[in-house]
């Protein structure tokens, strides 16, 4: 992993011992890009005292309204989180993160996604993330500190390259005894672009949403599912947006068809 490319994401936090303490975790290893979504005041005389030296990361910490677009420079997107439900499946646990970023962002532009002190990500902050990632702890106090859980993931990040290191040795196209890609990966920002696109070919299609069913909605939801598993390269992203031109071009001066028969 690239550190200088890998970027902290704090969306809500309350605390600016936390996001100072986060701060320094983020420099112990090699971490700088720190991103503050909505969150409190940062450069504060609490915050500093726990950034420690690492005063550097916290005065550079750029502010944004939105996690969407806080995540917008970033290839992938994994969200931390405890709980579970449909939409916070974790897909892995932290100790998997490390070579499983390795095989998926060629680029190294990760974002590492962390909520509220009290509340952590929301379903619809989780959804705009591409995996879910859960930290083990006891069930005496399964719940991390912010600051903390920064920490975890970093530790977990770049621990032992040495073994990396080996698994080169051996194979140097496989990482872990999986191959590594050796395509780059579009952003966020390209992603939400091509997904504009195939929402307004679903419309020239004639699929809107009705009440009761969201069919359009389901369909791009799906779609932003399967392109935060697989990854989204920039040639897969000009054949999906030379496809929905097509269908737009096509769907021009024709009556939109329904989006599913009705029923007698």
């Amino acid at each position: 992993m690239t550190p200088r490319k890998t970027a902290v994401v704090i969306a809500g936090a309350t605390g600016d011992a936390n996001i100072g303490a986060a701060a320094r975790a983020m420099k112990n290893f090699g971490l700088r890009d720190l991103r503050l979504v909505a969150c409190c005041p940062h450069l504060t005389k609490t915050a500093y005292m726990y950034a420690v030296q690492a005063r550097d990361v916290l005065e550079s910490a750029r502010v944004f309204s939105t996690l969407e677009d806080a995540l917008e420079e970033s290839s992938l997107a994994v969200a931390f989180t405890r709980r579970s439900g449909k939409l916070r499946r974790c897909r892995m646990d932290v100790s998997g993160l490390r070579s499983w970023a390795e095989r998926r962002v060629a680029d190294g532009r990760m974002a590492l996604v962390f909520g509220r002190e009290d509340r952590g990500l929301s379903n619809d902050e989780i959804r705009l993330c591409d995996a879910a990632v859960r930290i083990p702890s006891s069930s005496d106090l399964p719940s991390l500190n912010l600051a903390q859980s920064v920490l975890v993931a970093a530790y977990e990040l770049f621990r032992s390259p040495q073994m990396g290191a080996r698994a080169k040795a051996l194979n140097p196209r496989a990482i872990d005894g999986q191959p590594v890609s050796k395509e780059s990966f579009v952003s966020k920002r390209d992603v939400k672009r091509s997904m504009r696109r195939i929402e307004s070919a679903l419309d020239a299609l004639g699929y809107e949403d009705n009440p009761g069913t969201l069919l359009k909605n389901k369909i791009l939801h799906q779609l932003e599912r399967i392109f935060g598993r697989a990854g989204l390269t920039p040639r897969d992203a000009g054949m999906l947006d030379g496809l929905s031109a097509r269908i737009i071009e096509r769907a021009k001066g024709r009556p939109p068809k329904p989006s599913r028969p009705k029923r007698p």
